[in-house]
């Protein structure tokens, strides 16, 4: 009974993905407005810890 149950259950996953695999790729817009953030860091940006993460992370955000 277990075997049985356990075979439809993987079957159904299998026809979920590849049935999700089949589906069209969403169009993404670009915003329409300007998004702005503000940070305040404990440190100097060149610390070689977290305020440098912090920075960078923006940095990678922003192109």
């Amino acid at each position: 009974m277990k075997s049985k149950l356990f075979r439809i259950m993987a079957l159904f996953i299998l026809v979920a993905i590849v049935a999700a695999g089949c589906a069209p790729a969403a169009a993404t817009q670009a915003p329409a407005t300007v998004f702005k953030v503000a940070i305040i860091m404990p440190s100097a940006i060149t610390d070689m810890a977290f305020s440098q993460s912090m920075f960078e992370g923006l940095k990678k955000v922003q192109t």
